[in-house]
């Protein structure tokens, strides 16, 4: 099939008619590199508009009208059932099909954004491995065509891994936070996540609060990656000792039973994410209750958000000193909470996962707590690693493994 020979264009590029933002993105970004590539601006159009051209098909025949008349839904859910399937084929001198499936919950069109770049790759030879500053181009090569002729039949059922996270976070001065959606590369960033296949981002609350007024969020958004808010700052962000503009409860003041009991019969009230680690007393059922209900209220502004990290503070902290938290350790009190809030999360918003995190001194498996299906689990490779040192009798399998998994 012909795209554009001797400078002149052959077809035209077809969204849905009800685009999404992921579908409207992956045509702007067709139509963008075939431009880089050949000199030439192939049109956008929506499927009412194509009859009599050979057409660049944007979308899977659920989505898109005109794919059916190539492929049937059930031939094309059999080839790319996914998550994060995707096919790349033309029909004679008709069509191309650039598509992902799109059955799957929280893929948000991400394999038809996937066969565009993996079509720009494979077929076309662009590279998009590594990014600069915006408007730049450092990082990508993109080769220059006069002709461009394509036969393909490539398809991928699903992705090979659907966990596919960057946790990014960025620090200033004193260890606080530099708010990563004001970073000058992180539009280009955001860019380079897609083309990498990357399906997920983890950043602290208050970095997140920063991209929604910037329009970095928006950028996440019209290229499905999902989103996890919460880090270290996750138990501050949620239950503030002092107060927030989004919590102004003083929960130190009004609430100090939902905190950590210290052994001289303190509460261990505390403003530093990065100190304490697990801070409150988890067996509070009051305390609980809160946490699950500023978690859903927050959610409810931030519907997109779709896993939560409820990470403990930074650093290594003793046990609760109460009655209830004591006789446990520090993993089955802080599994037994998370998964307590998940429960009450879940409820109320059955799409959003509560992320625990498998960290430092937390290793042993939490006795007697059976997980529920709202509660995902993370493991720390930097933790792993400084365990398996540890591990002397079995040093050498056990780094192997840690370096494996980093």
């Amino acid at each position: 099939m012909k795209l554009v020979s001797g400078g002149s264009v052959k077809t035209v590029i077809v969204k849905p008619t009800g685009a999404t933002p992921r579908e409207e993105f992956a045509a702007g970004e067709l139509q963008k590199y075939l431009r880089a590539v050949s000199g030439c601006e192939i049109p956008i159009i929506s499927e009412t508009e194509a009859a009599g051209r050979p057409v660049i098909l944007i979308g899977g025949p659920e989505r898109n009208k005109l794919t059916s008349a190539y492929i049937s839904e059930a031939d094309f859910d059999a080839r790319a059932p996914g998550p994060e399937g995707m096919l790349i084929k033309t029909f004679a001198e008709n069509a191309l099909v650039l598509a992902g499936s799109s059955k799957n919950h929280g893929e948000h069109e991400r394999g038809t954004i996937y066969a565009v770049y993996e079509f720009l790759e494979r077929f076309l030879g662009c590279s998009f491995a590594a990014y600069g500053p915006p408007g730049s181009g450092l990082g990508e090569y993109i080769p220059s065509l006069s002709e461009i002729e394509i036969t393909a039949d490539y398809s991928k059922p699903c992705a090979d891994l659907s966990y596919r996270t960057s946790i990014t976070q960025l620090n200033g001065a004193g260890r606080e936070i530099n708010a990563t959606g004001e970073h000058k590369l992180m539009p280009s960033f955001i860019d380079w996540l897609a083309k990498t296949r990357y399906n997920r981002i983890l950043m602290m609350l208050d970095s997140y609060e920063v991209i929604k007024g910037n329009g970095m969020l928006d950028e996440l958004i019209k290229r499905g990656i999902s989103i996890t808010a919460g880090h270290h700052d996750s138990s501050m962000f949620f239950l503030p000792t002092k107060g927030s503009k989004h919590f102004p409860v003083k929960y130190g003041e009004s609430h100090p039973e939902y905190y950590r009991l210290q052994e001289d019969g303190t509460r261990y009230l505390t403003e530093d994410r990065w100190a304490g680690q697990f801070i409150f007393d988890t067996r509070n059922p009051d305390g609980i209750a809160e946490v699950a209900r500023n978690i859903n209220g927050w959610l409810d502004e931030n519907p997109y958000v779709d896993k939560v990290a409820l990470w403990p503070n930074d650093g290594v902290g003793p046990v609760c000193a109460c009655e209830a938290c004591r006789s446990h350790s520090l993993t089955t009190n802080y599994a037994f909470f998370v998964n307590e809030v998940a429960k009450k999360v879940g409820a109320k918003h059955p799409g959003v996962k509560i992320d625990l995190i498998v960290y430092v001194t937390m290793w042993d498996p939490p006795a007697g707590v059976e997980l529920c299906p709202h509660v995902f689990v993370q493991e720390s490779t930097a933790g792993l690693l400084t365990v398996c040192l540890k591990r002397r009798t079995k040093r050498r399998k056990s780094v192997a493994c840690a370096i494996m998994f980093a």
